[in-house]
């Protein structure tokens, strides 16, 4: 639905969904070597635990999606020298994925009490979700305004909040003020309003780790 105040993060989001998947297929029917690919393909299962463990399950889904792709399951050869245990991780990843009964596996997943905010949810879904909520029901009735679909919309909403009520975990401040202002990393101000001396050390150390994190 088009908004006064824009969706460009939105469109963003949605399309790395995209972007990922084709990225992963790409890498791998890319690389002639059997034996390279094969330890690509080990590499992309092991990312797509990472994301399971990170409860970043958007990332997941695109990469379980990548590794599904027809143009990867027909590479017989590549897939004969996987290991069955990656074979097993990737089968457990699928099972998460099921799309039987409108993905009620993953659905009652990230509602139980062992998936604790923060976690990033498969954005398609979402986007299906609200969709067929705003499609599904007229928004006024008889002249008046439905507040069944308004309830029914700020349920989802409420649940999406739930999901980033609590900050990511085990993350130095300096890695995320890294990424929020594109890779300058800011002074933090006391609450006095005078800015504290920065640690050099430390400083240059989180600099390192989050260059060989994005590397």
């Amino acid at each position: 639905i088009k908004s006064k105040f824009g969706k460009e993060n939105l469109d963003k989001f949605s399309d790395l969904v995209n972007k990922e998947t084709l990225w992963v297929v790409s890498v791998l029917v890319n690389e002639p070597n059997v034996a390279k690919r094969a330890r690509m393909l080990k590499h992309f299962v092991k990312i797509s635990r990472q994301c399971r463990e990170a409860q970043n399950y958007n990332s997941m889904f695109a990469i379980v999606s990548g590794l599904n792709h027809p143009s990867v399951l027909r590479l017989k050869q590549t897939w004969e020298r996987v290991p069955d245990k990656y074979s097993k991780f990737l089968s457990d990843l699928n099972n998460i994925m099921d799309p039987s009964r409108n993905f009620s596996r993953y659905r009652n997943l990230i509602k139980s009490y062992t998936v604790k905010p923060p976690l990033i949810p498969v954005y398609p879904m979402v986007s299906k979700d609200l969709t067929f909520i705003d499609i599904g029901n007229k928004t006024k009735v008889e002249g008046l305004v439905n507040f069944e679909k308004m309830r029914l919309m700020a349920k989802e909403i409420r649940g999406l909040s739930a999901m980033c009520s609590a900050p990511l975990r085990n993350v130095p401040d300096t890695v995320i003020a890294m990424n929020v202002n594109n890779g300058n990393a800011t002074m933090k101000r006391r609450p006095g309003g005078v800015r504290s001396a920065p640690d050099a050390r430390k400083m240059y150390q989180e600099a390192l780790m989050v260059r060989k994190v994005k590397a």
